[in-house]
């Protein structure tokens, strides 16, 4: 599958290219020429930055936009990422000014004089830390901002795919043929059930036209659609197939889930697996502290229409831009489908 995460487009990573070479051709031309005579004899060199300095400030640029912030800063790991700038951005500077002092009788004084001069990484004009900071977190935020600019435009096409998915579905002739047979047949016979079951269909409906222009919605709702939904699947297939929930978290409300993905996945249940009335196709629903857990055997259909299997694609595609968490897919004895648990909270 393609690594959503990492995918860009073609244009912004030709921009991102340019902006290296121009970067490291900037770097390289600000080195003046004589300071390579000596680079530790500061007579020789002109009112500039030191050489050391430039190539600091390359140094803390790297580091900090390709490691510290995407690994703590980004992930809200404050005290790591203090620890670690200290580390790679003060301690080098306390490093140097102790070898340029040397240690003569006025050490104090001379290693402070030193660590505020103008070859300091720290305090120097200009300062390679300062500036490499400033210049990296400026580049973070554009880069952020191409990806999250692209990350849209794909959440928006998979979720114009799913809701013409689900329209096809839902107003497949076969789906409304059987729904309607069987209230027919209910209203004849069982008043009270057919206007639970017209409620139901109704509820599943409705669900889709309420949820049809978002890209999340609570887990808790789509919860109780579920229960909707199987009301539906039990009179079309009686006992051929079965269904059991469970959940190990009382407030569903706490989580987001895409709309429709637990409906199209116990579609795609009945959809590829063969029935029996005798002997049920048992799936289960089970959401646990991490994940909801999807499990059914297979019991493949001898007959099936060509299916390109673009509806779990789907899933796994949009889950994956709003969480950075891949769907597992799981076919051995028992086909299983295992998604992230979204927490309201994480989504931004």
């Amino acid at each position: 599958m393609i690594d959503l995460k990492n995918q860009i487009s073609s244009k912004a990573r030709t921009i991102e290219i340019i902006l290296h070479v121009l970067f490291w051709i900037l770097l390289i031309t600000s080195i003046n020429i004589n300071w390579t005579q000596d680079w530790f004899d500061k007579s020789l060199r002109p009112k500039s930055p030191a050489p050391l300095s430039v190539f600091f400030f390359a140094f803390v640029f790297y580091l900090n936009t390709f490691w510290l912030v995407p690994k703590y800063l980004k992930n809200k790991k404050w005290a790591l990422y203090i620890l670690g700038a200290f580390g790679a951005f003060i301690l080098p500077e306390i490093i140097r000014s102790a070898i340029f002092t040397g240690f003569p009788n006025n050490i104090f004084d001379n290693f402070y004089s030193e660590f505020n001069s103008r070859d300091s990484f720290l305090f120097g004009a200009p300062s390679a830390v300062y500036l490499g900071l400033i210049a990296s977190l400026i580049y973070w935020g554009i880069k952020e901002l191409f990806s999250y600019r692209l990350k849209m435009e794909q959440l928006e096409t998979l979720k114009f795919k799913n809701e013409i998915d689900q329209l096809k579905s839902q107003l497949n002739p076969h789906f409304l043929f059987n729904n309607l047979n069987a209230l027919d047949y209910l209203i004849d016979d069982e008043n009270e059930s057919a206007k639970e079951y017209l409620h139901s269909l109704s509820n599943v409906y409705r669900s889709f036209l309420d949820n049809s222009n978002q890209n999340l919605v609570s887990l808790q709702d789509e919860w109780k659609l579920v229960d909707d939904y199987l009301k539906l699947l039990k009179i079309r297939y009686s006992t051929a197939y079965s269904f059991e929930k469970k959940s190990k978290i009382l407030n569903l409300n706490n989580y987001v889930i895409p709309p429709g993905t637990l409906q199209g996945l116990l579609e795609n249940v009945v959809k590829h697996n063969q029935g029996d009335i005798n002997k049920p196709l048992v799936c289960t629903i089970e959401i646990t502290e991490d994940n909801i857990i999807i499990s059914n055997p297979i019991r493949q259909k001898s007959t099936l229409l060509n299916e390109s299997g673009s509806g779990i694609d789907n899933i796994k595609k949009r889950i994956l831009l709003l969480t950075n968490k891949e769907v597992q897919v799981i076919k051995d004895k028992q086909f299983q489908v295992i998604l992230p648990l979204i927490k309201k909270s994480a989504i931004k």
